[in-house]
């Protein structure tokens, strides 16, 4: 299957607007499946839900922005979609490493999180 910079924003859209909404509905649900642990301090809240924005944010732009995937404006997004799954998947990995701290989705978000940031890099190199 030939994977096109319009099926990485189609997938990215798919994936990022609900986990982002995920994060903002329900950040404490969302830590438990990832770190196995559960949220307490209102500020883990208040970051959770920013974080979920913020996710929900690329997800909405992936989408806008797939029917023009040659653009500029696509390849900003998909540089910042490389960027927010590259992150977040080295700090999931320094929170199970270091920390010890993994839930029953950690692995395969992570594993989801790599593979995207990869392809989000391939796409950009092409």
């Amino acid at each position: 299957m030939v994977r096109t910079r319009r099926h990485l924003l189609i997938v990215a859209a798919v994936l990022e607007l609900p986990a982002g909404v995920a994060l903002l509905a329900a950040p404490s649900l969302v830590a438990e499946g990832l770190l196995g642990a559960v949220l307490v301090a209102p500020e883990a809240f208040v970051l959770g839900r920013v974080a979920g924005a913020g996710v929900a944010a690329l997800g909405v732009a992936a989408w806008i922005a797939w029917p023009d995937d040659r653009s500029r404006a696509a390849t900003a997004v998909i540089a910042g979609l490389a960027v927010c799954n590259l992150g977040a998947a080295a700090v999931l990995a320094l929170a199970a490493l270091r920390l010890e701290l993994g839930g029953p989705a950690l692995w395969p978000v992570l594993a989801a999180l790599g593979a995207l940031g990869a392809w989000c890099l391939e796409s950009l190199r092409g």
